[in-house]
């Protein structure tokens, strides 16, 4: 239901980041998702419906400095295109100045669209918010059904309990 919600909230940046399950006598189940606010409310209301939400945690990150650090690294290759570009417009028939001026505008370009997606990525960090859900089963189990595992498990117990002894 979780993972549903997520995909019907894909307006919401919603992610899922990942997903465990484990079975056995204690079945659960562990989920993390990254999403806009509203999306995060989206899914624990989704989760709501399904069974009781007992607890309940989201986090966010802090990363003002590296993206003020990407932005000032932005402004500084869009300046030095700009100035590559003004040159390239003076070489004029010098053939071998225009290759050089080629070669280190293409080299620029590249570092600003590498850039530019570090600086959008870091934003997108801060816009959304890490769920983490575990979902654990609950099961109601007959009178005899403790009692049952206890002697399944007697065999094992008893040799460990003797290894321990001899050492």
């Amino acid at each position: 239901a979780a993972q549903a919600a997520c995909r019907d909230t894909a307006d919401e940046l919603c992610t899922v980041l990942e997903s465990r399950i484990s079975s056995g006598r204690s079945a659960s189940a562990s989920l993390k998702f990254r999403a806009r606010p509203n999306g995060i409310r989206k899914i624990v209301a989704a989760l709501s419906k399904q069974a009781e939400v007992t607890n309940q945690s989201t986090t966010t990150e802090d990363l003002a400095v590296p993206i003020t650090d990407a932005a000032k690294k932005l402004a500084m290759l869009k300046d030095y295109r700009s100035k590559l570009e003004a040159l390239r417009g003076r070489a004029g028939n010098d053939v071998d100045a225009l290759i050089k001026v080629n070669r280190e505008l293409a080299q620029v370009q590249s570092e600003l669209e590498a850039s530019e997606g570090t600086h959008a990525h870091l934003v997108q960090r801060v816009e959304t918010e890490i769920l983490n859900v575990f979902i654990r089963s609950v099961e109601h189990r007959a009178f005899w059904k403790p009692i049952g595992f206890a002697i399944s498990d007697f065999g094992g117990n008893l040799s460990q309990g003797i290894s321990i002894a001899i050492t």
